[in-house]
């Protein structure tokens, strides 16, 4: 099973991300607003299945953050710089709460399930337990916090017309190019840790890649579905393994904050570690195969 299967309390609940449509001659200040606009959607969308404790509203939660996160980095340069630093430090704090729920649903749901085939875990999971409920109750806090409804309302009407005169009335198409290009280009820089990175390098490459994967399905329609589909099979492939090397990686440090409280999870350390040192071995392959797959847009 993987992080994304794991069913919500209340299936049917959550909404996942629909696709964003944009019209071939849309300009940019329009198709920021459309991108923006959809992913804030569905944030507030899934904002009380999240707060209910929903495992799947906490990943879409984490999802509708990440997306707005991309569209302030595809559009950095031509949005108005100090609103958008704001609500990029208030993304990025939500985002964190968020993302330590969705590690804990992982780590109980998913981690300590396919620990079991190989080591006991059964002392770690009331453990376990008692922090994702901890962490579900901080991120439950802060949905309902008034800072979530300034971030909300503020971002909904900021958006109208973030990007400044210059930019605003050009076409997307074309500028396109230069928007995908100034995200990959942060990507291939990051990349170049791939090969004896550290964990954090790791992640941060990680998380670029998403970032680059949300501005591709944000244009694709621009472009021929063919190119498009090819350059991102081999992005998600990499994906995929640095996905199960990060997975790997927080298992192992939530399992050294409990073993404080069970022992028991000093086993799990290191098995977590093995499954990182795998996909850590396999890295380099799959980032030359991401990098053989031309840029479509230029």
């Amino acid at each position: 099973m993987a992080p994304d299967d794991i069913a919500g309390e209340a299936e049917g609940g959550a909404r996942k991300a629909a696709p964003v449509d944009l019209p071939e001659n849309v300009l940019l200040g329009e198709a920021f607003r459309e991108i923006a606009g959809s992913a804030l959607g569905d944030l507030l969308g899934n904002a009380p299945v999240a707060a209910a404790g929903d495992p799947e509203g906490v990943h879409q939660v984490r999802i509708a953050i990440r997306r707005l996160r991309a569209a302030l980095l595809l559009f950095r340069r031509e949005l108005d710089p100090e609103p958008a630093a704001r609500f990029e430090a208030e993304l990025k704090r939500l985002g964190q709460i968020s993302g330590a729920a969705r590690d804990w649903d992982v780590f109980c749901v998913q981690t300590l399930r396919d620990a079991d085939k190989d080591i006991d875990v059964s002392a770690v999971r009331p453990v376990a337990e008692a922090r994702r409920q901890a962490a579900h109750r901080q991120l439950g806090e802060a949905l309902q916090a008034s800072s979530f409804s300034w971030l909300v309302l503020g971002f909904s009407a900021w958006i109208e017309g973030a990007l400044t005169a210059p930019f605003r009335e050009l076409p997307l198409r074309e500028e396109a190019g230069a928007l995908l290009g100034r995200v990959e280009r942060k990507v291939l820089k990051q990349g170049k840790h791939v090969d004896g990175g550290s964990v954090e390098e790791l992640h941060a490459l990680r998380k670029s890649l998403k970032k680059l994967r949300y501005a591709i399905e944000s244009l694709a329609g621009l472009y021929r579905r063919k190119q498009v589909r090819a350059y991102l099979h081999g992005l998600k492939a990499l994906q995929q393994r640095l996905g199960v090397f990060n997975d790997a990686a927080v298992t192992a440090q939530l399992a050294e904050g409990v073993a404080e409280e069970s022992p028991a999870a000093t086993a799990l350390i290191y098995w977590s570690r093995l499954r990182r040192d795998e996909a850590l071995a396999d890295l380099p392959r799959s980032w030359k195969r991401f990098r053989r797959e031309p840029s479509f847009w230029d």
